[in-house]
């Protein structure tokens, strides 16, 4: 299966690395290929890596602008400015990124506080630390604004390399599927009566394959078909036919063509 969904992680791998992405740290993410024994890209296991890169990249760049007090949440980070007034920044472990107002806390008036600094909360009101809470709304939103503005390009990435890792699971499984309909007429999306025909397998092929949408995701998914239909279906016993491709091209709603001519078996007298 890796051999048929490297069109991903080549796609993945040739985006444009950002300055936290070396290709250095992508490029060791590797696996052997047991079919053929080389070394190629597991795709979601890059996606997944890309995720980590750029919120490791987002938590620096937060850190930098003062959010520098880390506390850890079951689902969330939460980086504390030193300034209560300055809010929180809380990293969600789906990709979400927040600036709110930081809590009121209950602690000693010292910096760093030690253990037996906590006899100052034997007089109760001076360890009630309001934080942001008393800040105006108007005062809050301007902080909120400047802090996010602070972290935007990175929570780009950030959303932009989830949005990869979620495709790349959705495709790994479909070479399985594919090999499904066209070995035994399970249709893609698993519903609906087996399709018997050698010839409606294919064309639901070509449906699929045309119904993607016209953005990079799309692309990517037209792109493991394409290499699935020349590695499969125009090696087997019933390949798409020069007429085939060519109204399957002249009806797509996509830039690519289907098939280059070159994707159709060409038998010798011998053969």
């Amino acid at each position: 299966m890796i051999g048929w969904v490297l069109a991903v992680g080549v796609a993945l791998a040739q985006d444009t690395a950002a300055p936290e992405e070396p290709a250095p740290e992508v490029a060791s993410e590797e696996a052997s290929d047991p079919e053929g024994g080389e070394p190629s890209l597991t795709v979601v296991v890059v996606a997944e890596r890309r995720v980590e890169m750029a919120r490791n990249a987002l938590i620096l760049r937060a850190k930098e602008a003062g959010f520098t007090r880390e506390r850890q949440r079951r689902d969330r980070l939460i980086l504390r400015h030193d300034a209560p007034w300055k809010g929180d920044v809380v990293v969600h472990d789906d990709g979400r990124v927040e600036l709110k107002r930081q809590p009121v806390r209950f602690e000693p008036p010292v910096r760093n506080p030690k253990p037996a600094d906590y006899l100052w909360c034997v007089l109760f009101p001076l360890c009630i630390r309001p934080s942001g809470q008393t800040l105006g709304k108007r005062k809050f939103r301007a902080a909120e604004a400047n802090g996010l503005a602070a972290i935007h390009p990175e929570v780009v990435t950030l959303d932009r390399r989830i949005a990869e890792l979620g495709l790349a699971r959705k495709v790994e499984d479909l070479p399985a599927r594919l090999d499904a309909l066209w070995e035994r007429g399970v249709p893609l999306d698993a519903d609906g009566p087996p399709i018997a025909d050698l010839a409606a397998r294919r064309a639901a092929v070509a449906a699929f394959w045309s119904s993607r949408t016209d953005t990079e995701e799309g692309r990517i998914v037209r792109d493991i078909v394409q290499a699935w239909v020349r590695n499969v279906v125009q090696f087997s016993e019933a390949p798409y036919s020069e007429a085939e491709i060519t109204a399957i091209n002249a009806s797509r709603r996509v830039p690519e063509a289907f098939l280059a001519p070159r994707a159709v078996p060409v038998l010798s007298e011998d053969d």
